[in-house]
C-alpha cells in the first residue's frame, strides 16, 4: 500500500516520523512523506533538512513529495462551506494517508490538532485563498476543515503531545486515533480545555461529526495524569501550478505575520532557537528580525515567547483596505 504520511514541519519530531515510517515499512507498505509548506517547495527542501525529517527519508530509503505539485478539484457532497475542493493528487490516490499533527494552540482557535492539520491536504495558493474568504470567522474556518475531513478523511491521526499546548510543561504524550475528531476532543480535554469550547470540535459534535463528551470515548492505554474518560463506545467517524506572482504578492502584503513587541522583548533568543526555517534572526543590542519571505506564519514563535512579545498583525497595505 502506498502511505502518505504527512508530518507537521512545525513541530512533530523526527524520532516520531522514523517511527512511523519503520512501522508502515514493516507492516509491508511503501511510506511516502509528503508536506505543503507556506513558502513552497523550496521551503520544504529547508524544512526537512532542518528538522531531520530528510535524514529519515535518506536513511529509510522512502520518496518525499510536494503536496503542491499535482492536485484536483474534487466534490464535496454535503459540505457546508465551498461545493469543490482542491486536494493534492498524491492524497487522493494513496492507500492509506497518516497524519502527524502536533498538539498546539493558534489565534484563530486556541487548539491546533487533528483536524486543523488536514489544511495541508491543499496546495499552497488554494490555502490561501481559501483562509482569506473564512479566516475571519473561526465557525465559518472550523467549517471549511470539518468539509474537508468529511470529504477525505485520514486513514489515522497520530498527534504529538510531548510539548505540546503548554510548552515544555507540556502534557507528555502522544495520542492516535482513526477519527480526528475523537482525537481532538480527546487531546483537548487532555490538556484542560472545554473541548465544546474550541470551534473545530465544537462544530464537529453540532454536525453530528464527532463526540460531545468523553462517555463516548473509549482510551486505550495510560491516560494523560487527571483524565478520565468513559467507557462509552468509540465514535466512528486537475493538476495546478504553483502560486502566480499576484498570489505570492498578496501573501507578502497582506496576510497576517507575527510581529515583535519592542516593549515586551528582552532579547532572549528563543524565538530565533524555535524557528523552524530560520527565517528570525539575532541583532546584537537590537530586536529580532523576522524575514518575511522566509516566515511560514507557523507562530511557533509567538506561543513559546516567554515575555509574550510576539504578537500577530497585520502589514499596513492589509489594514488599509480593511
Amino acid at each position: 500500500m502506498r502511505t502518505i504520511v504527512i508530518p507537521d514541519l512545525t513541530g512533530t519530531h523526527s524520532r516520531v516520523v522514523r517511527a512511523v515510517v519503520e512501522a508502515v515499512e514493516g507492516a509491508g507498505g511503501a511510506p511516502v512523506i509528503g508536506y505543503s509548506p507556506d513558502g513552497g517547495a523550496g521551503t520544504l527542501r529547508r524544512l526537512l533538512a532542518k528538522t531531520g525529517i530528510q535524514d529519515v527519508i535518506d536513511e529509510c530509503g522512502c520518496e518525499s513529495v510536494c503536496l503542491d505539485d499535482d492536485t484536483e478539484m474534487i466534490p464535496a457532497p454535503g459540505a457546508l462551506t465551498f461545493r469543490r475542493l482542491m486536494v493534492a493528487r498524491e492524497v487522493l490516490d494513496a492507500d492509506a494517508v497518516i497524519c502527524l499533527p502536533t498538539l498546539k494552540s493558534t489565534c484563530l482557535n486556541g487548539y491546533s490538532g487533528a483536524v486543523s492539520f488536514l489544511c495541508h491536504y491543499m496546495p499552497r495558493a488554494a490555502r490561501i485563498a481559501y483562509r482569506r474568504h473564512v479566516c475571519s470567522d473561526p465557525a465559518l474556518y472550523a467549517d471549511l476543515l470539518l468539509d474537508v475531513h468529511a470529504t477525505v478523511p485520514p486513514s489515522l491521526s497520530i498527534m504529538e503531545g510531548i510539548a505540546g499546548i503548554r510548552g515544555p510543561d507540556g502534557p507528555g504524550f502522544i495520542m492516535a486515533s482513526t477519527s480526528s475528531t475523537v482525537l481532538d476532543y480527546t487531546a483537548a480535554a487532555a490538556v484542560g480545555l472545554d473541548p465544546l469550547s474550541v470551534p473545530t470540535i465544537g462544530r464537529a459534535y453540532g454536525r453530528g461529526e464527532g463526540p460531545g463528551s468523553l462517555s463516548e470515548i473509549r482510551v486505550f492505554g495510560t491516560p494523560p495524569p487527571g483524565f478520565s474518560p468513559g467507557d462509552g463506545v468509540v465514535h466512528p467517524a486537475g493538476r495546478e501550478k504553483g502560486p502566480s506572482l499576484a498570489v505570492r504578492l498578496a501573501d507578502r502584503t497582506l496576510a497576517a505575520r507575527p510581529l515583535i513587541d519592542a516593549e515586551r522583548c528582552t532579547g532572549c533568543g528563543v524565538c530565533a532557537d524555535l524557528c523552524p526555517t530560520g527565517a528570525i534572526r539575532m541583532k546584537a543590542s537590537a530586536l529580532p528580525r523576522i524575514r518575511v519571505a522566509e516566515c511560514i506564519r507557523c507562530l511557533r514563535c509567538q506561543e513559546r515567547c516567554p515575555a509574550d512579545a510576539v504578537v500577530v498583525g497585520l502589514p499596513l497595505l492589509a489594514r488599509l483596505f480593511r
